[in-house]
């Protein structure tokens, strides 16, 4: 409560209308703030001006006086690491203990790069990409890479030369991929580092478990239950199946000690998540 109020009063809400909500089903402690940018008394609408900057000044504050974790912003001026996972990937695979398609590129990110270095037109840049199953598509004022199931992360986040504007410069306006067909209903081109779901940690039993998973996933359109929606997530579906197989809890505690250590991140131990909060600000 003493952080929502610091908050509120750095950026000139302190009177206003305001709610703040907590949750603890990703790899951190959240905390959520809404506020009403209309004063209750005066009605006049307040915008922080670069309240960005505000709110990091604040956050630092927070986590020193508080004991936090330290979460450099963008405005502490220090390099974003390339090989670290985004808050969508890490949550991703928090709540899944799968394989994020982030963490898929990465891994292959040097290779993809030296591939992507030699091409000279956007659509050798997505023959390349192809080879990764990875799309490469417009989103707002930017660019993204895309799996096939959908999941996407910015294309300058592979590295920063990869941004909508300096992939125009070197290629001309975007493009999309034109697929040549090579006989009836088939595609050129193969994707040689596919992207799949796959578990994050691995076991030398997981195997077994893995297969099972993906048997029930196949009748699941059969079964709208919440079981079977449940069971759409290798995570839920280990938790499900301890309570009648010794391997699956194997894996749950394989998952909690390994995991933090791929995603650089702690997963909360609910007695001391105080030392893992993390914050984040919305405005409405």
């Amino acid at each position: 409560m003493a952080i929502e109020a610091e908050y509120a009063r750095a950026l000139d809400y302190a009177d206003h209308q305001r709610v703040a909500g907590t949750h603890i089903n990703t790899d951190n402690f959240h905390m959520h703030i809404a506020f009403n940018k209309v004063h209750p008394e005066t009605l006049k609408v307040i915008t922080p001006h670069r309240d960005f900057k505000i709110l990091a000044k604040v956050s630092r504050e927070m986590e020193k006086k508080y004991g936090l974790s330290i979460d450099p912003g963008m405005t502490d001026g220090k390099e974003r690491n390339p090989n670290k996972l985004s808050p969508a990937a890490r949550n991703y695979e928090a709540y899944t203990w799968q394989e994020s398609f982030q963490r898929h590129v990465l891994k292959h990110r040097s290779e993809m790069l030296e591939g992507l270095g030699k091409a000279k037109t956007w659509q050798e840049a997505h023959e390349v990409l192809a080879g990764y199953d990875i799309s490469i598509k417009l989103r707002g004022n930017g660019m993204v890479l895309m799996s096939l199931d959908g999941q996407a992360m910015k294309a300058s986040q592979l590295d920063r030369s990869y941004s909508k504007k300096k992939l125009e410069e070197r290629f001309g306006m975007f493009e999309a991929r034109q697929v040549k067909q090579c006989g009836k209903g088939k595609h050129q081109g193969t994707a040689k580092r596919r992207y799949r779901p796959r578990p994050l940690v691995r076991h030398r039993n997981t195997a077994a478990l893995w297969r099972r998973y993906l048997g029930k996933r196949k009748i699941l359109p059969q079964q709208p239950s919440l079981t079977a929606r449940a069971l759409r997530n290798w995570k839920m579906f280990l938790l499900l199946e301890a309570h009648q197989d010794p391997l699956a809890l194997v894996l749950i505690l394989a998952h909690r000690q390994v995991l933090s250590i791929l995603t650089t991140k702690t997963f909360i131990d609910r007695k001391n998540y105080p030392n893992s909060m993390k914050f984040h600000k919305d405005l409405s």
